[in-house]
């Protein structure tokens, strides 16, 4: 084309000069792979390590970084295991101390337990004497626990307090929970609370009729044990009974009314006259009269003026 075209001419020399160029290359490069012996265990040897990396970097990492750092934590986990046995000989030595402090701590909470119970035993009876029930017993049983395997007791100490009931001389004791009536159960209730009234502080009590079969003095009894009740907490009461209601600081009447068919029910708070007039109709039934109103005021006393 240069030879027809002069204007090629350039470009003819300057491929003639590649043309040596890679001449010059290719001959360079027959000379060093002709120098070199090739080695086929060397080949299967670098094959076999570049496989081992592709899997060390699928199991432990994505780089060799991440591979080299795995492999620092390993060994220094290993580390550890090698002092493993002198650890366990240390945790053995403090496990067997801390089993004996736990020990110790769980016969002192027995012995407080034992004292304890005999004079809570003896509280609550009176305090039953006081509420209606002058027969029953109450006695308080300390059930051992059977601990979990290489500890002395459970969580609670090594027995279960358990409150024991009878109501009449004579009978067996037993739970409480199973043998006493709604009642009976009330007023034990009603009597552990107030025997332990300051033991703590700011509960919610409530009470559903725990003066049931009940009247005249041992009525005020229950009424006097609420009222002491509600000096250490909120006290709700539901009752019958005037002598009860009167010592409240606050007097609610539930009332129901059956209109267009339907029934509702409200609650209503009472003030002043209305409560004397509610004290007297539950002490005089319906019909109240001067002489119920008069004895509503002396139970009521500086309320019947609230």
């Amino acid at each position: 084309l240069a030879e027809l075209d002069p204007e090629l001419t350039s470009q003819a020399e300057r491929l003639a000069g590649a043309h040596a160029e890679l001449a010059d290359a290719a001959a360079e490069l027959e000379r060093y792979a002709g120098g070199i012996d090739a080695d086929p265990r060397r080949l299967a040897e670098v094959e076999e390590r570049l496989d081992r990396l592709e899997r060390l970097r699928r199991k432990y990492g994505g780089s060799v970084e991440e591979i080299l750092a795995f492999r620092e934590r390993a060994v220094a986990e290993r580390g550890e295991d090698a002092t493993a046995d002198e650890r366990l000989t240390v945790l053995d030595a403090e496990r067997g101390q801390r089993v004996e402090a736990l020990k110790r701590a769980a016969a002192k909470l027995s012995r407080g337990r034992m004292k304890a119970a005999d004079r809570l035993a003896r509280d609550l009876d009176a305090a039953l004497t006081e509420l209606a029930l002058p027969d029953a017993e109450v006695e308080i049983a300390l059930d051992p626990v059977e601990p979990e395997q290489g500890v002395p007791c459970g969580p609670g100490g090594a027995e279960a307090p358990q409150i024991l009931f009878r109501a009449n001389p004579g009978e067996p004791a037993r739970a409480l929970r199973r043998v006493a009536s709604g009642g009976e159960l009330s007023r034990v209730f009603l009597a552990v609370k107030n025997v332990l009234r300051r033991a703590d502080t700011d509960l919610v009590l409530v009470f559903d009729e725990v003066d049931a079969g009940v009247g005249g003095a041992v009525a005020d009894a229950v009424g006097r044990a609420l009222a002491e009740l509600a000096d250490q907490h909120q006290v709700l009461c539901i009752t019958h009974l005037p002598q009860v209601a009167a010592l409240a600081e606050a007097h609610f009447r539930v009332e129901k009314r059956t209109a267009k068919g339907r029934t509702r029910a409200r609650v209503v708070r009472l003030e002043g006259g209305e409560r004397v007039e509610e004290i007297a109709r539950m002490a005089g039934g319906r019909e109240v009269t001067a002489a119920t109103r008069r004895h509503a005021r002396e139970l009521l006393g500086p309320r019947a003026r609230a």
